[in-house]
């Protein structure tokens, strides 16, 4: 898998002389460029994709889009040249670049598609830097400046270079006043491409700058949680911000008007400030009281989607699922392609142990949004619960192409070889469990009930030993080790382990019988 980040997101916003009147941000302007087909480097799959769809999403945002695809240095250059002297009498300056990227020294570099970078030296002099067209906007004066660069963390020539200075990644850039630099996860990090047509980050960017009611502040707010749940916390965007100014919203246009059920009271700026609210209380953990405003939202307009989702998910943290299941049903009746309304239905009925019902809701998730990872993983345990462990490794193996970085997927997959008694697959899987999480007591006792399957007692010991070093309490680990101490003919040892299970269990009376034999 190729790894990418997106570098810099930059908003340079200028005071008007009348500080009480609204900026006009009507004249806006985009450069977009997408390389995948490196000649050198190892083609890409999703920057073409992430370009286009970029493109297409700012045209319908207003912008006036230049797009390229796939050029060499001098076409890059020739075409940042372009946009910078067209950009002058613009309001908003856009760059968006995905591709392979690279920082040295301390600069951030775009590289061509041919590109055959055999030393560090040849960085500067190959490769575009991304400062050329900060400098372009500088000169241009526009009032909102926004740089974009969805660029490879994954250098693919370094291997062959015995240099410092050439960091692993992008550097991370001081934003200067009035600018917000937004990167796809931590500096130094790497941030998955993405297994669907577009990358994980620049999914979930496209997903909420058509949001009317969030600001580009907001924006990154809502795009840094949604990619670190998806990743499982492996990939957390990054921003630093100095924003001044008027907010600048990407989706300036109104909902249609709908039918409110109390008239009179409602209007547009009305609710976008009160679900503004609702959202500031969910996200300080304040879940009854956005509850309540979310509830006045509702009753004003029936239609608004955003505030019976938000309203489900605080039920959810609440651990109310029950009142969240209606919320997510008026989600998916408003919005049928909606695929978080079933996918958070799906953990609620999970929760309330419906599980058939929950694998229809997670399989519906799928159906409209074929790279949700977490409705794979959810619905492979729902199948494993069931006993349908063919269709449950199935779905682990697709989360584990979506988010290679899951451990816990390991831990699960090995559930299901067990239940199918292919033990070598599972000791394969709690094996690269216990290596990626090795505080996790239940993938060391799986891994030990594994060894004892294969009539290796000694190590079975030493593998349930670590179980219970880490969870004193584990009982059946216990349990399975005084029969492993056992085989060895260790009655002492045995005795001392099956009378620990029993003080944690007293009235198992699996326990009791085996230690009834060794009583004997």
């Amino acid at each position: 898998m190729h790894y990418r980040i997106t570098v810099i997101l930059a908003g340079l916003i200028f005071f008007c002389s009348a500080a009480t009147k609204a900026q006009d941000y009507s004249k806006k302007l985009a450069l977009v460029i997408g390389n995948a087909a490196y000649q050198h480097g190892g083609e890409l799959k999703n920057p073409v994709n992430d370009a286009r769809t970029m493109a297409e999403t700012l045209r319908q945002l207003g912008f006036e889009v230049m797009l390229h695809e796939n050029v060499s240095q001098n076409q890059m250059k020739q075409a940042i040249n372009g946009y910078g002297i067209k950009l002058r009498g613009y309001d908003v300056g856009l760059f968006y670049y995905a591709g392979h990227g690279i920082q040295h020294k301390g600069v951030n570099y775009m590289i061509p598609v041919e590109a055959d970078l055999q030393a560090a030296e040849q960085i500067e002099f190959d490769c575009v830097a991304a400062d050329r067209v900060l400098a372009y906007m500088d000169a241009a004066s526009t009032k909102v400046n926004l740089l974009i660069m969805d660029a490879c963390r994954n250098n693919p020539f370094e291997r062959s270079w015995h240099r410092s200075g050439t960091g692993n990644g992008l550097a991370m850039m001081d934003a200067p006043k009035g600018t917000l630099i937004a990167y796809a996860t931590a500096p130094g990090k790497v941030a998955a491409d993405g297994e669907g047509s577009n990358g994980l980050y620049t999914s979930a960017l496209l997903k909420y700058l058509k949001d009317p009611d969030l600001n580009v502040e907001q924006i990154f707010k809502k795009v840094r949680t949604e990619v670190a749940e998806k990743s499982f916390g492996a990939q957390v965007p990054w921003e630093t911000t100095s924003l001044t100014g008027e907010d600048f919203y990407f989706a300036t246009q109104k909902r249609a008007a709908k039918p409110f059920s109390i008239t009179g009271t409602a209007t547009p700026e009305l609710i976008k400030a009160s679900y503004q609210k609702a959202d500031a209380l969910f996200e300080k953990g304040a879940y009854p009281e956005s509850i309540d405003e979310l509830t006045k939202i509702i009753a004003l307009d029936q239609y608004h989607i955003k505030s019976y989702m938000l309203r489900a998910n605080a039920y959810m943290m609440l651990m109310q699922h029950q009142k969240a299941i209606p919320d997510l049903n008026k989600v998916v009746e408003l919005s049928p392609g909606e695929a978080d309304g079933y996918y958070y239905r799906g953990l609620c009925r999970y929760t309330l142990k419906e599980i058939h019902e929950a694998i229809v809701d997670f399989t519906l998730t799928i159906r409209y949004n074929p790279d949700h990872s977490n409705a794979y993983y959810w619905r492979a345990y729902c199948y494993f619960l069931i006993e349908k462990n063919h269709p449950a490794i199935e779905d682990y193996n697709k989360t584990l192409a979506l988010t290679p970085d899951n451990s816990e997927v390991y831990y699960y997959r090995g559930l299901s070889y067990f239940e199918l008694e292919d033990f070598t697959a599972a000791e394969n899987d709690f094996t690269r469990a216990t290596e990626r999480m090795p505080d996790m007591s239940e993938a060391h006792f799986r891994l030990g009930w594994c060894y004892h399957l294969r009539n290796e007692p000694e190590k079975a010991i030493a593998t349930y030993s670590k179980a219970i070093t880490l969870n004193p309490s584990f009982k059946e680990a216990y349990y399975y080790r005084a029969k492993a101490y056992h085989k060895l003919n260790r009655k002492t040892e045995a005795k001392r382990d099956i009378e620990k299970a029993l003080e944690l269990d007293p009235g198992n009376t699996e326990y009791i019988s085996f230690w009834k034999t060794l009583a004997n």
